[in-house]
């Protein structure tokens, strides 16, 4: 399994080209992320690694179940071990751990990272120990690799609505007056006009909307302090059972509490909604043209282009068939009332914003002053 922490402008897509559970293959902020496991004396996942032609910034490593003396000096190469050391000499892929400390129980350096990542290093932490007969590996990757495209949005909060609200006061008195617009280029002038001065009041008014990441709503004072203890005694086998018997109490107390204070169907669907399991399936590839696509925004881009874009000028009809006989004008009544503008604007259900980051919500805060 992989994990992702949340608000560290990460952008992690997994590719699912080899249908092996023993490999996983990540792509991270433009870094290609394999992690293997090799079944000891079999030979699938060592011919899958050899076969591999390495781009920029890969990184590859698992438990290869391999042994040669570039990794651990004076040892025999056994169960392929120089194969994998050919390989990484032939594709500049160089192992970056630490040569001759074990990592495994029994004494043996037998879980391999190769990488082309300059100054990206392994190093064997025993403590942070997993439990496994494997010690845990940490693999540090200098920078951040290429950041995602994002947006930056902003929040404008209960006490910002009024600073909002008095900003568009002031930048409406300047906008055209809808009585003295005569044309379509006026009209489009004047929208574009009260566009901007939503998003220069959002700006002024709101803050950036980050998705920092939280700590557990369960997490209490003891918690940390049975978690800190443990962490400080050189995580002996009594504190690890104090910390955990506190990580369970402080959890049931929680979801008592939550479900105690349930009042409506709200707060109901909420407690549901934190029972509910993550989707176990993953949305698969395209394969289009024999290509798979992995990536949202590639996924996109492809159904645009295959699906929306197959048609050009050059597959119009020479004449409009249906030109006779037809009416100039469609039976349309121009006249909108006030109570209609209302309640299509500020009085629908749906609170979604929608292309310029405008919600209902700083609609009514402002509403007295450009519904005119």
């Amino acid at each position: 399994m992989s994990y992702i922490r949340r608000g560290a402008a990460v952008q992690a897509q997994q590719r699912r080209g080899e249908r092996n559970r023993d490999v996983v293959w990540l792509e991270v902020n433009g870094h290609h992320i394999v992690n293997i496991y090799r079944e000891p004396n079999t030979m699938a996942m060592i011919n899958y690694t050899v076969g591999i032609v390495p781009g920029p910034r890969t990184l590859i490593g698992g438990d290869f179940n391999a042994k040669h003396d570039t990794y651990e000096p004076g040892v025999l190469s056994a169960t392929q071990g120089a194969t994998l050391a050919n390989w990484s000499q032939d594709t500049g892929m160089d192992f970056i751990g630490e040569v001759g400390v074990p990592t495994h129980r029994a004494g043996h350096v037998i879980d391999l990272t190769f990488s082309n990542i300059p100054f990206a290093e392994t190093v064997v932490r025993r403590d942070m120990d997993c439990g496994s007969d494997h010690f845990t590996q940490v693999t540090t990757i200098p920078g951040r690799g290429t950041p995602p495209n994002k947006r930056v949005g902003y929040r404008v909060t209960e006490d910002g609505l009024y600073t909002f609200a008095s900003l568009i006061e002031s930048g409406a008195y300047w906008l055209p007056k809808v009585m003295n617009i005569a044309s379509d280029a006026e009209l489009e002038t004047a929208t574009e006009q009260l566009t901007d001065l939503f998003q220069r009041a959002i700006r002024t008014a709101g803050r950036p909307a980050t998705d920092r990441a939280r700590s557990a709503p369960w997490w209490d004072s003891e918690s940390a302090s049975a978690y800190s203890l443990y962490k400080r005694s050189g995580r002996t086998l009594e504190d690890r059972k104090r910390m955990l018997s506190a990580t369970r109490k402080a959890k049931r107390e929680y979801w008592r509490r939550l479900i105690d204070n349930a009042s409506d169907d709200a707060d109901l669907y909420k407690v549901v909604g934190w029972h509910k399991a993550a989707p176990s399936l993953k949305f698969p590839p395209l394969v289009v043209d024999g290509q798979q696509i992995e990536g949202t925004r590639e996924k996109a881009q492809i159904l645009l282009d295959k699906v929306l874009h197959r048609y050009d000028s050059t597959d119009d009809l020479d004449t409009d068939p249906v030109s006779e006989n037809r009416a100039p004008t469609l039976p349309w009544d121009t006249n909108v009332s006030l109570e209609e503008v209302e309640r299509n604007t500020i009085g629908v259900s749906s609170t979604s914003p929608g292309a310029d980051k405008v919600t209902v919500r700083l609609l009514k805060a402002c509403w007295g002053s450009i519904k005119g």
